[in-house]
């Protein structure tokens, strides 16, 4: 695997927006070696259409609340199921179950998750 370190990146051959993120990373990584492979994937996810933008947490709440983060594997044609409207309000009592299964995504492969709340600690 060729590996470029973080001062030898190509300059002529990278897209702007992979330039631009690979002059950020290596401020920040200043001894670790950039693959090609770790290129490719930039350039390839540089070019992917936002689907839904982010909305921030709800409900907000003095209480904590658990927020979770589901990865799922999509399969290489994947496609949103029509059914899926983006517009933000949408999202509320999202049916997840139906989602994946519509989907046919696999998984979750990832996850993770935060507590959030308005309350400040004694």
């Amino acid at each position: 695997m060729e590996k470029l370190s973080s001062m030898e990146f190509p300059t002529n051959s990278a897209p702007p927006i992979i330039y631009a993120f690979l002059r950020h990373l290596t401020s920040l990584l200043s001894s670790t070696m950039v693959t090609m492979q770790l290129l490719k994937l930039l350039a390839a996810t540089a070019t992917r259409k936002t689907l839904a933008s982010y909305m921030s947490p709800t409900p907000l709440s003095v209480a904590p609340h658990r927020y979770t983060f589901l990865v799922y594997r999509q399969l290489k044609n994947y496609v949103p199921p029509p059914s899926l409207n983006y517009a933000p309000g949408a999202r509320n009592n999202f049916d997840l179950a139906a989602y994946v299964k519509q989907g046919g995504l696999q998984g979750p492969v990832r996850a993770n998750y935060y507590r959030e709340g308005l309350a400040q600690a004694a």
